[in-house]
């Protein structure tokens, strides 16, 4: 390796720098030397300098520097390389994990690939409900109607709601003109179903109605609302 120490010519003496192990043995022979920190240098005055040099030369002829060069050198090739086996450890560590995340991410993925072929299965399958509903709905309208036709031969369907809505306006109303108005709606109802169960008809929306009490709206409210379906009696 061939390492070195060379004496430095200064104004007032001599300088040298030579590897940090060398310091006590150094000291020993010049202990006036003195340190400069800026140089990172050792300094001799002038008197010192033969002797200086033949340290210097005794100091390279041992090989003393090589060796402890060499040994510096082992020191930090071992340390780049355990460093490097830290780094790739930690490398191999967040290649695991970068798996692991791509192995959860298509988990991730061919869950929502099957929840959205099975959304618009039910999309599907909802359309056709739909479709069915309206049609049904549709079929319970226009019988509805056809009923509401034949049940206008005997009363007013509209005379119906009329009652129902007067019992539902005044049937909250802690009045006694409230009560009267509600018993005539009650009793027009009443009189309807009687002509309605004459002609072999009736209505469960009228009976609910009719069973509704005034005194008890907080229950009986409700049962002034619903279908006017009709049946045979």
């Amino acid at each position: 390796m061939n390492k070195h120490i060379e004496l430095t010519k200064l104004d007032r003496g001599a300088a040298l720098k030579f590897p940090y192990q060398m310091k006590d043995q150094f000291r020993k022979a010049f202990p006036s030397a003195k340190w400069n920190a800026a140089e990172k240098q050792w300094e001799v005055g002038p008197r010192s300098i033969k002797r200086l040099q033949q340290w210097i030369d005794e100091v390279n002829s041992s090989g003393v520097v090589d060796e402890i060069a060499e040994r510096e050198e082992r020191e930090m090739n071992e340390r780049e390389l355990e460093e490097l086996r830290r780094t790739i450890d930690d490398i191999n560590y967040d290649i695991e994990k970068q798996k692991d995340e791509l192995f959860r991410l298509e988990d991730t993925r061919a869950a929502i690939a099957k929840a959205k072929a099975e959304l618009e299965e039910k999309r599907d399958d909802l359309a056709d409900i739909r479709k069915q509903r309206d049609a049904a709905a549709a079929s319970v309208e226009a019988a509805r109607r056809e009923v509401h036709e034949i049940v206008a031969d005997v009363v007013d369907i509209e005379e119906i709601e009329s009652a129902r809505r007067e019992m539902r306006k005044t049937m909250k109303v802690a009045k006694s003109w409230a009560s009267a108005q509600y018993s005539d709606a009650a009793s027009s109802l009443r009189d309807i179903r009687d002509r309605l169960e004459e002609a072999g008809i009736k209505c469960e929306a009228i009976n609910a109605a009719l069973r509704a009490n005034k005194n008890r709206a907080d229950r009986d409210f409700n049962l002034l609302f619903g279908e006017l379906d009709f049946e045979a009696a």
